[in-house]
């Protein structure tokens, strides 16, 4: 488990392979939680956040599957709670 500088808890889980950083499980502080797969060309991160946050780069509630470039540009998405 992390701490923020602020004192806030930061649960993850993470499992590396030979390329680095390959599957973790996170809850962060803003209330976002998610599985993020990283691979050599980005991650695709599947879960949910109830405001704005910084795991899924959204501007409010969000549902749904993400993938991000190297860069953390977004590639493609899929919001399930949008209407």
């Amino acid at each position: 488990m992390n701490t923020t500088d602020d004192g806030k808890s930061r649960p993850t889980i993470g499992l590396d392979d030979e390329s680095g950083e390959a599957l973790h499980l996170i809850c962060l502080e803003d209330g976002s939680k998610g599985i993020i797969i990283g691979g050599e060309n980005g991650s695709l991160r599947i879960g949910m956040a109830n405001k704005e946050g910084e795991l899924f780069q959204n501007k409010g509630e969000f549902v749904g599957i993400k993938y991000f470039d190297n860069n953390g540009k977004l590639v493609w998405e899929h919001n399930i709670e949008k209407k």
